[in-house]
C-alpha cells in the first residue's frame, strides 16, 4: 500500500536518477523524526538510511523500557514521524514517496519505507508544514486557553482528512463524561491540578478518527496527527495528546460508540491559544535512531 505523501500538485517533475543522501541530509531526516510527537517521548523506533531509501521500524527495547505504550500508540508515533520526514523533504525540493508495511501486516516488521527524490515542483503544502516541524509547541492546558475558532477547526480537520482521518470536535452533550477521563488522565501524571485546566471554556477537546483499526490505520492516523498539528502551529494554536484514556478498551469502545461505531478513535486531542513550550526535544544524538546492523 502506496500512500498519497507525493505532491499534490499534477504537475511534479521529478529527476529520474541521484545519489543517496549525504550526512547532512541524514542528519537531516533523522532530526525531522526526532521532532515527532511519540507517546511518554519514547520514541520506540529506529531508521535505516539506504541510498534515498529510509526504512522505518519499531525498535522493541527502547518500545520495552517505556512500557506502557502499545503497539498502537507506537504505530501512531511512526505515522507522525513520516509525516515530518516527507514535510522536510518537500522544504528542501525533494518528493517523498511512502509505503505502508512494505513487508505486510506484521507488527514487528517494517512499518514504512520513505523513498526520497530531487522533485522540480515540491508539494507546497508539505514545504509549509516543513518549516512549522521545530516551531510545533505542547499546550499547557489552564482557566486561560482559549478554544481555536470554528475556521480554524475546519482547516484542521481538512489536514487530517487528507490522511483518511476524521477530526471531530467534542459537543457539548459529551464533552464532561471526556472531560472526567482527561482530569482523571492529568492528575495522574502530574501535568495540571484536576480541574484547573478544564472550566468553562478552555482548550477544545477533539478525536481523531480513522475507519478502520489495523496497524496501516494506526500509521495513517499519526501522518494525520502530525499534518493537523503542524497546520494549527501555522495558525499560533498548540496542541497536546491525551494517551492515557484512548489506551483504556473500555474507555475507547464508548468513545466510538459516542462516534456513531462508524469509525476507530486514535488520538485524544486538546487544542487552543493559551501557555504552551516547545515540543521538540533537547538536542539528542541522533546516530542513536539509527539502525547499523547488517540488512
Amino acid at each position: 500500500m502506496t500512500a498519497d505523501l507525493e505532491p499534490r500538485s499534477p504537475t511534479q517533475s521529478r529527476q529520474s536518477s541521484s545519489p543517496g543522501l549525504d550526512l547532512w541530509q541524514v542528519a537531516a531526516v533523522v532530526r525531522s523524526a526526532i521532532a515527532a510527537p511519540s507517546p511518554r517521548d519514547s520514541r520506540p523506533w529506529r531508521l535505516r538510511v539506504d541510498g534515498r531509501k529510509v526504512t522505518v521500524a519499531l525498535d522493541t527495547e527502547r518500545l520495552a523500557i517505556h512500557q506502557p505504550v502499545s503497539d498502537r500508540a507506537a504505530h501512531v508515533s511512526a505515522g507522525a514521524l513520516v509525516l515530518d520526514v516527507a514535510a522536510w523533504a518537500a522544504s528542501v525540493g525533494m518528493v517523498a514517496e511512502v509505503t505502508w508495511l512494505p513487508d505486510g501486516a506484521h507488527v514487528r516488521s517494517a512499518l514504512a519505507e520513505i523513498h526520497l527524490a530531487p522533485t522540480l515542483s515540491p508539494d507546497r503544502v508539505l514545504a509549509e508544514l516543513g518549516s512549522q516541524v521545530t516551531a510545533r509547541r505542547v499546550m499547557r492546558a489552564t482557566p486561560r486557553t482559549r478554544r481555536v475558532g470554528p475556521p480554524v477547526r475546519a482547516r484542521l480537520g481538512e489536514a487530517a482528512a487528507s490522511h483518511d482521518a476524521t477530526l471531530s470536535t467534542v459537543d457539548q452533550s459529551r464533552r464532561q463524561r471526556l472531560l472526567d477521563l482527561v482530569r482523571h488522565d492529568d492528575a495522574e501524571r502530574g501535568l495540571v491540578a484536576p480541574d484547573a485546566a478544564h472550566r468553562r471554556g478552555g482548550p477544545e477537546l477533539m478525536v481523531l478518527s480513522t475507519a478502520g483499526d489495523r496497524p496501516v490505520d494506526w500509521m495513517r492516523a499519526g501522518a494525520a496527527l502530525q499534518e493537523t498539528w503542524l497546520t494549527a502551529t501555522g495558525y499560533g494554536a498548540a496542541m497536546t495528546i491525551v494517551d492515557g484514556p484512548i489506551e483504556d478498551d473500555t474507555i475507547r469502545a464508548r468513545l466510538r460508540s459516542d462516534l456513531g461505531h462508524s469509525t476507530w478513535p486514535q488520538v485524544i486531542l486538546r487544542a487552543g491559544y493559551g501557555p504552551s513550550e516547545p515540543s521538540v526535544p533537547a538536542e539528542q544524538p541522533w546516530r542513536s535512531f539509527l539502525d547499523r546492523s547488517p540488512p
